[in-house]
């Protein structure tokens, strides 16, 4: 899959930060 293609940069930065808090 390919996330950067249906959404824009700025989204997938916020799912990407909000990944690393469920995480850490």
């Amino acid at each position: 899959t390919a996330p950067e293609l249906w959404i824009t940069k700025e989204d997938y930065q916020e799912e990407g930060i909000a990944c690393l808090r469920k995480l850490g």
